[in-house]
């Protein structure tokens, strides 16, 4: 739209009549608003070929939205142009600036100016440090950092999931191998903290209960050197199970209680630690079939590949359809090399000042 009006603004001033001025924006302007819509709304319907949720529904909103927009624009601007001004407002500022305001003077500008853009350029990354985007206060931070001090950074636990005890104690093992202390902290199941073989040593000291009722309390004290009630009491204890575990433990390991916690050692926030982690996790599957992984770092991790993998993709199919779009606008290969030249250049730029700051 204010493409459009500008145009009319421009024609009502080169001395078209209104009607001449409309005509004339309407067809010239909005041929050319035409092509840069396209190109605008095909560069974010190709997210909407992306696996990733996030990419694929922004492109197939921002796609149509642009286009949704152009329609409107363009079907409107006849209407309402009995509401636009027969001279144009600001013709001191118009014929100040011109078309084109930067003079050859400030060309010594653009060396320096490019220095800047590759030193930004080679600085630049991406950003991959999750706890950067907590916009919290420095209260917060702080205080955060008082309770880490105290009692040490809690990281959330990786959940797997083993088939049976025997695969879960294995798995237990593999995870605190010394080989994996880099990526993992510690490993729980619930054969750590309730042993398996209750029923088992149950049996037994029935066993030995009915021997000690022979045994008068002087003898078990003489054999024992321990007092005849406190062994009778510690006989006559039943076995605990998982219902005398506290709720939290009770239920972190599952109805099956073959679930196997396993803590990361470093900090997740970053990149390279969360690959780190979910490559653990994922040969942890390999190497035992059958484990299902309950974990967030599989979900992040995922997503920075799709980012990373599909924004190239996405970055070089954009361009190229651009050079299309533009190249069959224009019907000249040429104009269409300059254009991408310098719609590379722009994102060059783009990027650079971004490494800038």
């Amino acid at each position: 739209g204010v493409h459009l009006v500008r145009r009319y603004n421009q024609e009502v001033a080169a001395g078209h009549s209104p009607k001449r001025a409309l005509e004339r924006s309407y067809l010239y302007t909005g041929r050319a608003l035409g092509s840069a819509a396209i190109t605008s709304a095909a560069a974010f319907l190709i997210l909407s070929f992306s696996d990733f949720r996030g990419f694929s529904e922004l492109g197939k909103i921002a796609g149509v939205g642009i286009l949704s927009i152009y329609l409107v624009y363009m079907l409107m601007f006849p209407a309402m142009a009995s509401v636009l001004r027969e001279k144009p407002r600001f013709p001191v500022i118009r014929e100040a600036f011109g078309y084109y305001p930067y003079g050859r003077k400030l060309r010594w500008v653009i060396p320096p100016f490019a220095l800047l853009c590759l030193w930004g350029a080679w600085n630049s990354e991406f950003e991959y440090d999750f706890k950067r985007m907590h916009n919290l206060s420095k209260e917060t931070q702080a205080r955060n950092q008082y309770v880490n001090d105290l009692f040490g950074r809690s990281f959330t636990p990786a959940a797997i999931l083993a088939k049976d005890r025997r695969q879960a104690l294995a798995l237990e093992r593999w995870l605190r191998d010394p080989l994996r202390a880099e990526q993992v902290q510690n490993a729980v199941s619930i054969n750590r903290v309730m042993p398996g073989d209750m029923e088992e040593r149950f049996e037994e000291i029935e066993r030995l209960s009915g021997r000690m009722d022979r045994l008068s309390d002087e003898e078990l004290a003489g054999k024992t050197g321990m007092a005849a009630s406190d062994i009778r009491e510690l006989v006559k204890a039943k076995p605990y199970g998982r219902r005398d575990l506290p709720p939290q433990l009770r239920d972190a390991f599952g109805k099956s209680g073959n679930i196997v916690l396993a803590y990361p050692a470093k900090d997740l926030d970053r990149a390279e630690a969360l690959r780190e982690f979910s490559n653990l996790l994922a040969e942890a599957r390999e190497k035992f079939p059958g484990v299902k992984i309950g974990s967030d770092v599989r979900i992040f991790a995922e997503i920075l590949d799709h980012i990373t993998h599909d924004g190239l993709i996405i970055l070089l199919v954009f361009l190229a359809g651009a050079f299309v779009v533009m190249g069959l606008d224009f019907r000249n290969v040429l104009d269409a090399l300059d254009l991408e030249f310098q719609l590379i250049a722009g994102i060059f730029v783009l990027v650079a000042l971004m490494g800038l700051v």
